[in-house]
């Protein structure tokens, strides 16, 4: 886990610090407003890169397995922040995601009301309540495997077999965790395997910088080396995923 940290800690550095309204993002996309909220949260609250993801990975879950599809989308993010920083035991305050994540949503109301108890016990209750609510709809399971693991293995390999011009000079692991991150906008990573999203990712990165696999045969399909069975059609379907996320991203750019 340590490993994966020190890969994707220049994601957090890569965020915008402008004030997002997301009010209004929410009214443009829902699912998106409140995977860049908790992005932001975890951002502001010095989270490990792994705990946005489980929390990420939570709220996609949760919100995949709802039969309604009306509840308000960031008290369960924050919610899912609170459970991802257990899942992935990162020590996090209840206080202080309180604070973090009704200051982002609204600084003036926070600064209003932040010495009202009765209106912070409430933020308190619903996010507690939100969390028990969530471990119920997960069958009180919310682990999860996420993909950077074998995303790393992979890349770990490839490194070892592609020549030293080009390691030194394409940062491969950098835009594939880049790529990766990106890809928790979508609520359909939760419908790959982890194994699937991370040669789907790796392959997206190497299409993007022209690369190949030396001593490999067919360029095509050099990923079957990591896993026989994944299917080429599988792989770019994922990478079809992956990009609707830059075109969300395009229509709301103007809200960030």
């Amino acid at each position: 886990m340590n490993s994966y940290n020190n890969y994707v800690s220049y994601s957090f550095e890569t965020t915008k610090p402008e004030k997002i309204n997301y009010y209004k993002l929410y009214e443009r996309n829902p699912t998106y407003a409140a995977i860049r909220f908790i992005l932001e949260c975890c951002q502001k609250l010095e989270l490990k890169p792994s705990t946005f993801a489980h929390a990420a990975t939570i709220f996609h879950r949760f919100h995949k397995n709802l039969e309604r599809s009306d509840y308000d989308k960031f008290a369960t993010a924050t919610a899912s922040i609170f459970l991802g920083s257990k899942v992935n035991e990162n020590e996090l305050r209840l206080k202080d995601l309180i604070n973090v994540s009704q200051v982002t949503l609204n600084r003036e109301e926070f600064f209003n009301e932040m010495t009202n108890n009765t209106w912070i016990l409430s933020i308190r209750d619903t996010i507690v309540q939100c969390e028990m609510f969530i471990m119920r709809v997960l069958d009180f399971s919310p682990q999860t495997t996420l993909p950077h693991i074998y995303l790393l293995n992979y890349i770990n390999t490839l490194e070892n077999w592609l020549p030293d011009e080009i390691i030194s000079q394409i940062p491969i692991s950098k835009c594939a965790m880049s790529l990766l991150q990106d890809f928790f906008y979508n609520s359909n990573i939760v419908s790959y395997a982890p194994d699937e999203i991370a040669l789907a990712v790796l392959v997206a990165t190497f299409q993007i910088y022209g690369l190949k696999i030396p001593l490999i045969d067919d360029h095509d399909t050099w990923f079957k080396i990591f896993n026989p069975d994944m299917k080429i059609d599988l792989i770019w379907e994922i990478i079809d995923e992956l990009l609707k996320v830059f075109e969300v991203e395009e229509g709301v750019q103007n809200l960030l």
